[in-house]
């Protein structure tokens, strides 16, 4: 009787964790621009793009210097794809880089090219699968926050997509699916 009381007790002092937790991570776009960056996949037809870069449309912020990308891809086997970063109105790339890839999520960390962002530059990036017309991009502004973001809750609610993102796939939190919901992507990531 005392382990069930616990039991109950345990359940009910999580429940409003829970229940409250539920829904109040939200992303929301930074106002740098109304502009939608993202670009979906290449085919032209009802199909779902096999490769989605896992970012919003609107420009997205991250306060690092080397962030790490994230896409993912729902092409079973492997498949060799290019990943290109470029800052706008440049035409030489600062990151080209082609890589074999599976079926689920993948990340490039921008540290592993010594490739560093600068204040309030924007920049594209995209994920293209070599041999296929699938392609998909987005855009980043690396931005110092006026105010400390050190919750996942703060990035995304300050525009910062990409850092809160990061957070919660290091962590392997579920919120992950959850965020990535809001820039329409369903599949679970995890």
């Amino acid at each position: 009787m005392k382990k069930r009381l616990i039991s109950l007790a345990i359940i009910g002092w999580l429940l409003p964790s829970f229940a409250s937790a539920e829904g109040l991570l939200s992303y929301t776009p930074p106002k740098v621009g109304t502009l939608k960056d993202s670009v979906g996949g290449g085919t032209r037809s009802l199909e779902i793009p096999k490769i989605q870069v896992l970012a919003p449309k609107e420009v997205a912020l991250t306060n690092q210097v080397q962030p790490v990308l994230y896409w993912y891809s729902l092409e079973s086997g492997s498949k060799e794809v290019e990943v290109i970063l470029i800052e706008n109105g440049s035409s030489k790339p600062l990151l080209e880089k082609k890589i074999s890839a599976t079926q689920g999520l993948k990340n490039i960390a921008l540290a592993d090219y010594g490739v560093f962002l600068q204040q309030g530059k924007k920049y594209q990036w995209s994920v293209s699968a070599l041999n296929t017309s699938d392609s998909t991009s987005a855009s980043i502004i690396y931005q110092i926050p006026a105010i400390s973001l050190s919750t996942v809750k703060q990035k995304a609610e300050n525009g910062y997509w990409y850092d809160a993102l990061q957070q919660l796939v290091e962590n392997r939190s579920p919120l992950a699916n959850e965020l990535v919901k809001q820039i329409g992507f369903q599949t679970p990531i995890f």
